[in-house]
């Protein structure tokens, strides 16, 4: 369950429904809600910007996570989605970053130990 907790504290993509359908599957309720959508159901956790690595530089990422149930097996996967920002995407995506500011590191080396 703790797993399951730590999953949804993180999740800021997912309505209450789906945390509620995310809390029945992980602890044993495998009664599939919706099975005109097929034994297999998809739901997108989180989006997030994150630092990654493409050709030997670092870039900024959108980053999606998905959680998948599998009503038939009542195995469950997590996925991760990640793809490069484009550079008209970043400005819109500076209100997600977290920019320490200007001076900050300076300050916190200066203050006595």
């Amino acid at each position: 369950m703790n797993q399951c907790n730590e999953m949804l504290r993180n999740a800021n993509s997912l309505d209450q429904n789906g945390r509620q359908l995310v809390v029945a599957f992980m602890t044993g309720n495998k009664c599939n809600p919706r099975p005109e959508l097929g034994h297999i159901i998809t739901m997108k956790l989180s989006e997030t910007i994150e630092d990654g690595l493409a050709d030997n530089q670092m870039c900024k990422m959108k980053v999606e996570t998905f959680f998948q149930m599998d009503y038939q097996s009542g195995e469950w996967k997590r996925l991760r989605k990640c793809r490069l920002l484009q550079p008209h995407e970043l400005d819109a995506a500076e209100q997600y970053m977290y920019v320490p500011q200007e001076g900050y590191h300076t300050q916190a080396q200066q203050q006595p130990t």
